[in-house]
Order: structure tokens, then C-alpha cells, then sequence
């Protein structure tokens, strides 16, 4: 599993965490990120500091903000994602492109195939709605599937000052993992 923190680009290799699942994350200023696991997935939160001195307010049940996305990682691709006031995640694969939940403010699963990603932006990167963003959706799914998952991001954040975002997909089982390191 990959994390990426940008400005300035760090790299965090948590391949102990689930060799299942790769999560690239980019956080920005305003943003919050957490890659954790539980006992049967990875789980991946993205979302805003809620606080005006950069401190989040957690209080939500799950222990996060309520503009917060959660995106449950299990086995078989099978992800829950949760996103009560926050945005819904975008599968991305090459026959389909569609809004995991569908129902804002209610839970929904989905199946990852190889070979297609999760695309997660906090609210306030959503929000910014910059030509960069529209520019990747226009793409959709050649830009997002066809290029490596820091490039995705940098060039979504490009024009997003606040915020973060991430890319999630399941890993290919017949291929090592490749480790990127950045600083």
C-alpha cells in the first residue's frame, strides 16, 4: 500500500497493512487522511478539517467528522463506502463509471474489478471544482485508469489548493507490488 503526501511529496510504504488493496492518498492543507485496518479490511478515510486552527472535530459515531468520506476495503474487491455529508466516491472501470452510494446519506457497496480504481475527494477539493478536475472527469476512464495514481492526483490537485483526495484499487495477486519512494 502506497500513501502519498503532497506538498511536499512524501511516501509511506504500509504494505503490511493489506497486500488486497493500494490506497495513494495526496493531502493538502484543510484535509485529513487515515489509512488503517480493521480486523477483515483496510479502511480508508477522507475528509476536512472541520476546526478553524486545523483541528478536526470528531464526533461523528464512526469517530470522524461528519464531512468525511469512509471507504471500507474488504476481501474480493468489495468496498462499503460511507459519505454522509461528504462526496460520494466515483468507481472508474473501463464499462462503467458510477456514484458509490447512488442515495446521498445512506451507505453503499460496490465490487472493485481488477483493473478499476475509487476516486475520493474530501468536500472542500470537490467543492473547488477546477478546469484540472472536470478535465480528468472528461477523461473518464482512459485518464484515470491509464495513469499511475500519483499522476491522477496531482494533476486533480493541480488547481486545488485545500483538501485531499485518493485513489483506491485491489491489488493483481499474480504481480509483486511495485514501491515507489518520493521525497
Amino acid at each position: 500500500m502506497t500513501i502519498v503526501t503532497a506538498r511536499p511529496v512524501r511516501v509511506t510504504d504500509h504494505d503490511a497493512v493489506d497486500a488486497r488493496w493500494e490506497v495513494t492518498v495526496l493531502k493538502q492543507p484543510g484535509g485529513f487522511a487515515e489509512v488503517t485496518r480493521s480486523a477483515d479490511a483496510v479502511v480508508v478515510c477522507v475528509g476536512d478539517h472541520e476546526g478553524s486552527g486545523g483541528e478536526d472535530d470528531r464526533h461523528a459515531p464512526d469517530g470522524h467528522g461528519p464531512c468525511c468520506t469512509t471507504v471500507r476495503c474488504g476481501g474480493g474487491g468489495r468496498v462499503i463506502v460511507t459519505a454522509l455529508a461528504a462526496p460520494p466516491v466515483l468507481l472508474v472501470g473501463s464499462t462503467r463509471t458510477v456514484l458509490v452510494p447512488s442515495t446521498p446519506s445512506e451507505a453503499g457497496t460496490a465490487v472493485v474489478e481488477p483493473g478499476e480504481r475509487l476516486l475520493v475527494l474530501s468536500a472542500a477539493a470537490f467543492d473547488t471544482l477546477p478546469p484540472a478536475l472536470v478535465s480528468v472527469l472528461r477523461e473518464l476512464p482512459h485518464r484515470v485508469l491509464n495513469t499511475s495514481p500519483v499522476s491522477v492526483l496531482e494533476t486533480v490537485f493541480s488547481e486545488i489548493p485545500i483538501g485531499c483526495g485518493a485513489l483506491i484499487s485491489p491489488v493483481h495477486l499474480d504481480t509483486p507490488s511495485s514501491r515507489t519512494e518520493f521525497s
